[in-house]
């Protein structure tokens, strides 16, 4: 058999004709009522009592409410203490990738790199990947050449260093990003 929440077996109870009849004798007055839902300890009962005399008062809105309430404090009673429902987003300690939540940056300056000279000689071709950070500024540091091709890498380094971007926006803050490039050279 399938166990009912607690809130619905409340609900259920405090609607039932019966426990309108009841609900008078069971409950002193409505400030009494009241003063219980100020103690913790007591507000779940309190609420579930007030919804039960408010309803045998011909006050269907009140007693909702009240039931409302004791909902509420059983889902906080679920949760552990401290929690929040809604979980702040902790933003990152270091620079963060692109993807998900962040966007690819606009870059808002551009350098081509220079053709090295021995390179042209030789008709050579190629391409050249690199990493970087793009500082919460917009700035390029950190250049590293991940997939070398040994004429052309100290020329996409110092081209890459040039770049600048728009600084990266995550939850109102600004953030760094580390960005992976592929700087093509042909004669």
């Amino acid at each position: 058999m399938k166990r009912l929440p607690m809130f619905a077996v409340c609900a259920l109870v405090l609607m039932s004709p019966a426990s309108a009849a009841r609900a008078p004798a069971q409950s002193a007055t409505e400030r009494d009522l009241l003063d219980g839902l100020r103690q913790p300890q007591n507000a779940f009962l309190a609420s579930l009592n007030l919804a039960a005399y408010y309803r045998a008062q011909g006050r269907p809105e009140d007693a909702i409410r009240m039931l409302n309430m004791a909902i509420a404090l059983v889902r906080d009673e679920a949760r552990p203490p401290n929690a929040s429902i809604v979980r702040p987003f902790a933003m990152p300690d270091g620079p963060v990738r692109v993807g998900g939540d962040v966007s690819m940056p606009r870059k808002i300056k551009h350098v081509e790199p220079a053709y090295p000279a021995s390179a042209r000689a030789s008709g050579l071709a190629g391409a050249v990947i690199v990493e970087f950070t793009i500082e919460k500024t917009g700035a390029v540091r950190d250049v590293r050449v991940l997939g070398p091709f040994p004429p052309f890498d100290a020329a996409a380094v110092e081209a890459v260093k040039q770049w600048r971007y728009e600084p990266v926006v995550l939850n109102g803050e600004r953030v760094e990003i580390i960005m992976t490039a592929r700087l093509d050279f042909k004669p």
